[in-house]
């Protein structure tokens, strides 16, 4: 049964529970604070290199200048000096970044919308009142004054987030409707949040659309699945998959005592 205590449905539970079932279960009802972990530095490279990627984006919007750069020849030399040189994160990222973000002050300029090139929130924590509370954290929210509309812009670093295929972006799609549900329902924003942004450095794409309804729909359906599934102690079915092969969960999943699903005589 749903308590007054009982925990909120965060993002990486909600897509948890796209994946596998019985994963989310292992993750949402796990004892130790896992499940409340976000933004620490991983042992893991690949996550550790954006945990440090986001921290330099975040930290590039609190010294730029607009006034200095829009005075400057070389407005991606002037971005890159706020970025790291980094031994441990491919410069290549910060390069990239740079010019993502010089190109669109030079467009914001040309179309005398400089008043809303920053960011309207930077590493932005949400939180909905619902059945089971819902939270999340979005890199960043910028306001597109032509479209008087709020974007969703993510930083992802890893080569899997191409949303340029389908699969990939249909995932993506459900974490950012995810958040714009939130958002959409809360005070935070002052005009709806329509858009989401996608800006990968490892892949060098940056890709923007107009977050679908059917997406929102999608989302919220899942979401009464979810909280049927804790009120009533499941059932919570596994989604065997290669991907087993590094669930964290797999020896209490797959080899318990109590199920022996793969042990034989």
């Amino acid at each position: 049964m749903v308590t007054d205590k009982q925990r909120p449905i965060r993002k990486t539970a909600f897509m948890t529970w796209k994946k596998c079932k019985r994963k989310f279960q292992y993750f949402y009802f796990a004892e130790d604070e896992e499940y409340f972990s976000y933004g620490k530095l991983s042992d893991s490279k690949p996550l550790r290199m954006g945990t440090l990627f986001h921290d330099a984006c975040e930290g590039f919007f609190k010294r730029i200048d607009l006034k200095t750069a829009g005075e400057v020849v070389d407005i991606q030399g002037y971005f890159r000096g706020f970025l790291p040189q980094d031994t441990e994160v491919p410069n290549k990222w910060y390069d990239y970044f740079a010019q993502v973000e010089a190109d669109r002050l030079i467009e914001y300029t040309a179309k005398n919308w400089l008043e809303h090139y920053m960011p309207t929130f930077i590493e932005k924590k949400l939180h909905l009142s619902d059945t089971i509370d819902r939270t999340g954290h979005v890199d960043r929210i910028d306001y597109l004054p032509d479209k008087e509309a709020y974007c969703i812009v993510e930083y992802k670093t890893g080569k899997s987030y191409d949303p340029t295929r389908s699969r990939n972006r249909t995932d993506l799609r459900a974490e950012i409707g995810f958040y714009q549900q939130i958002l959409n329902l809360t005070e935070d924003v002052k005009a709806p949040v329509l858009y989401w942004k996608l800006i990968n450095p490892t892949l060098q794409i940056v890709f923007e659309e107009k977050i679908p309804s059917q997406t929102l729909r999608a989302v919220q359906k899942t979401y009464r699945d979810i909280v049927t599934a804790v009120e009533n102690d499941g059932p919570f079915p596994r989604e065997i998959s290669l991907l087993c092969l590094w669930c964290p969960y797999l020896n209490n999943c797959l080899y318990s005592k109590e199920e022996k699903i793969f042990q034989w005589d």
